[in-house]
């Protein structure tokens, strides 16, 4: 008997490149996929380490923003008290505002506050009676700085606590600052504490310690 081997006929020649094609193409899109989703799990990762930190950030800035107007708020509460003392005598003499001030314990309850002062007004015609006025008392060197002839002076008198920058600032004339002056001013005009803008606290130079301010209410 004869046996004859039945051949299997051959895909067309369009449907093994169509096979090929699709053995090839099926990594690649499972590879495309795979790389899809984890760009959007790190996007995903991304925008959430985003957000969470957006978030701290807002917290911790609205509780500096506390912080800091907590702390505004009792410095201005030293000035009010400060200027209601002025009613309470005729004179306040040097003693008197630093007993006054060595109550507030200002390094305990009010930290960052470098002096609490009380400068007085002299108009160019009473200039030479202050300084002798001042002198008289026993600042045998006092003088209002900067030098030179004005219109009219805001002189610092008194400045505690009464050590070390505190004392070279006595006699230095606030006016002749525009900052400060502007400053002055607006509490004056207000009857409301006014804080300056940045300036370089008297007694000390540019480069000697960060910028600071003054506040300021009139007496």
């Amino acid at each position: 008997m004869t046996h004859e081997k039945t051949k299997e006929s051959a895909p067309p020649r369009g449907e093994r490149t169509r096979r090929v094609v699709l053995t090839l193409l099926n990594p690649l899109l499972v590879g495309t996929i795979g790389v899809f989703l984890t760009l959007w799990q790190w996007h995903d990762v991304r925008v959430s380490i985003e957000m969470d930190a957006r978030q701290r950030f807002e917290a911790e800035s609205e509780r500096t923003r506390l912080v800091v107007q907590s702390r505004m708020q009792a410095y201005a509460e030293v000035l009010i008290a400060g200027a209601a003392f002025f009613t309470l005598k005729d004179q306040v003499s040097r003693a008197d505002w630093s007993d006054y001030v060595a109550r507030l314990d200002i390094a305990e309850h009010f930290p960052g506050i470098q002096g609490t002062a009380y400068a007085q007004y002299v108009t160019a015609k009473d200039k030479a009676a202050q300084i002798a006025a001042v002198r008289a008392t026993g600042l045998a060197d006092y003088d209002i700085r900067p030098p030179g002839d004005r219109a009219d002076y805001v002189v610092i008198l008194y400045n505690e606590p009464y050590v070390g920058r505190n004392q070279k600032v006595v006699g230095f004339d606030m006016a002749s600052s525009d900052v400060r002056r502007l400053a002055m001013e607006r509490a004056r005009d207000t009857g409301m504490p006014t804080m300056s803008g940045r300036v370089v606290l008297a007694g000390e130079k540019p480069d000697d310690k960060p910028p600071g301010f003054v506040m300021y209410t009139a007496v």
